[in-house]
């Protein structure tokens, strides 16, 4: 973490991400989405160059990323 904060001149990028309801132990088995699946809204945040995606909560659904509308 501290490489990349050096190597981005000490900025850091915050965004809130629903991965949606999983089939994990935590509920039983019983959420319709796959965890990997789940997890590609964080793949996509944590890989995506600067600018790609503004400040906001996201969610990746339907083979795209969306952000959620609070």
């Amino acid at each position: 973490m501290q490489k990349t904060e050096d190597a981005q001149g000490g900025k850091i990028r915050y965004f809130l991400a629903c991965p949606g309801h999983c089939k994990t132990a935590f509920n039983g088995y019983r959420g319709p989405k796959d965890p990997l699946d789940g997890a590609r809204v964080v793949q996509h945040l944590a890989l995506a160059a600067e600018g790609r995606f503004d400040f906001g909560f996201y969610e990746y659904e339907e083979d795209e990323m969306k952000k959620v509308p609070w």
